[in-house]
């Protein structure tokens, strides 16, 4: 499982959160959600940035998108029938977008 925080910060768990270990990110912006799914992607999403890992958050690359640069996203989550990768983003003010791989 995953956690996200401020100034970048992403902590990963591999036993159902009884330890917790943190992942060094690119960024320094505060993160508010975090999604995975079983083939090892992650994304995270925040105030005025997005990170997507596709090593089970042992690395993250910024998504560079003016919509991620310039909004914040809170929540993010995904259907149990979305493709790998697709989830949706929920923001400020109402926005809602869907990111695909």
């Amino acid at each position: 499982g995953y956690a996200v925080g401020q100034s970048g910060l992403v902590a990963r768990t591999a036993d159902h959160g009884r330890t917790w270990g943190y992942v060094k990110t690119p960024v320094d912006g505060n993160l508010f959600g975090v999604d995975s799914f079983a083939d090892g992607q992650v994304i995270a999403v925040g105030q005025r940035v997005a990170l997507r890992s596709t090593d089970n958050g042992a690395t993250w690359n910024p998504i560079r998108a003016l919509d991620f640069s310039i909004n914040w996203y809170t929540g993010l989550g995904h259907a149990a029938s979305a493709a790998a990768g697709e989830v949706i983003a929920v923001g400020h003010s109402g926005r809602i977008l869907r990111l695909a791989p």
